[in-house]
């Protein structure tokens, strides 16, 4: 049996943000495969730290299948990254990381906006995403395409068609985006 996992990602810094993240788990030890997930998001948000605006990012306090009846919580323990930042975040801008599958629809792409920023990562003309950033998301982000050792890998949930879709490539858009539930 199979299950997809929601991994919940919540900012408790000037904006509180949230991202929430989909695993596919091949169910032979939920919670382990569930660990493994917040593990590997751990390691992506402590590789983008220093880009993000101060703050704490609390993974996986919030994790639930999404495709069982009933779904249910999964424990795992959670990981806490604190972001010291540099007290000037641009707190409308977000690096948008772009998930393919290769599956053509809407359905099978995901984004998630990671931010708020520091003002470092934008360059001088307030909407461009400098090229070291831009390269650091992507390279972080594209580590967790790889299976974690139990085999759980990151995808998109669509809840409109119930399914899941494997996540084969990603990209990260040049310019800052703006998520419009972060602005205040």
């Amino acid at each position: 049996m199979v299950a997809v996992i929601r991994v919940v990602a919540e900012f408790d810094g000037a904006q509180g943000a949230a991202n929430v993240w989909h695993w596919r788990c091949p169910e032979v030890d939920l919670e382990t495969e569930a660990q493994e997930a917040v593990d590997a998001l751990e390691t992506f948000y402590l590789a983008v730290e220093d880009s993000l605006g101060a703050g704490t990012w609390r993974i996986g306090e919030t994790v639930q299948t999404v495709d069982q009846d009933p779904n249910t919580f999964v424990g795992v323990t959670s990981a806490v990254v604190p972001v010291t930042g540099t007290g000037r975040e641009v707190l409308s801008a977000c690096v948008l990381i772009r998930w393919g599958s290769g599956v053509v629809g809407g359905s099978h792409r995901g984004r998630t906006y990671m931010g708020p920023l520091d003002s470092g990562c934008v360059d001088t003309d307030g909407r461009s995403i400098v090229g070291s950033q831009r390269t650091l998301f992507e390279t972080s982000a594209g580590a967790l395409l790889t299976p974690t050792a139990a085999g759980a890998v990151l995808g998109t949930w669509s809840r409109k068609n119930q399914s899941f879709t494997t996540a084969t490539s990603v990209g990260v858009r040049p310019f800052a985006a703006t998520q419009r539930g972060r602005l205040v």
